[in-house]
């Protein structure tokens, strides 16, 4: 599999999009309102990795699912078009997977939190359930994509503001 097919396979645009969604919560939104953050410059980028490598795995279960439809539906974007390219998919598909969490885990113990890696898994394993099933389902799939969409910007908030809180700016970080 070539460069170009792997971007467009992970879509790094909506990838990008993801990034600098966080970014502009971070950067932009959070210090207009004063509010006070958790982690910093490196480990944030690393939560930004986590989440990218997430949505990509989710993109990249999302093709493999879609094989048979795409070849009837879209013949010219098929992606995936051979065994040896479906087996290489699955192992990018989980070595994402493995990346998103590993960093998942190594963030949710440095803010003291542990539980929170829990969000990558439930992520994970709901983009595989809408990718095999939901997304057959008109308006539970597009509830989990809404629920998808929400995580991808709340974990800004779960993994850099919740740590922050304190008694003395607890008010203001809500």
């Amino acid at each position: 599999m070539s460069i170009g097919n792997f971007l467009q396979l992970i879509r790094w645009k909506n990838l990008v999009m993801i990034a600098l969604i966080q970014l502009i919560f971070r950067y932009i939104y959070f210090p207009t309102f004063g509010i006070h953050t958790a982690l910093d410059e490196l480990h944030f980028m690393l939560l930004i990795m986590a989440t990218v490598c997430t949505a990509a795995a989710g993109n990249v279960i999302n093709d493999i699912y879609d094989i048979r439809a795409d070849r009837i539906n879209k013949p010219a974007k098929v992606l995936i078009t051979n065994p040896k390219e479906k087996k290489a998919a699955q192992y990018m598909y989980a070595i994402l997977n493995v990346i998103g969490f590993i960093i998942g885990l190594y963030l949710s113990i440095k803010i003291k939190n542990p539980t929170f890696v829990g969000i990558f898994v439930f992520t994970a394993l709901l983009l595989k359930w809408y990718s095999s099933y939901l997304k057959k389902k008109p308006v539970i799939g597009n509830l989990a994509v809404s629920i998808l969409i929400s995580i991808s910007m709340l974990i800004v908030g779960i993994f850099d503001i919740i740590p922050a809180i304190t008694e003395e700016n607890g008010i203001r970080q809500y």
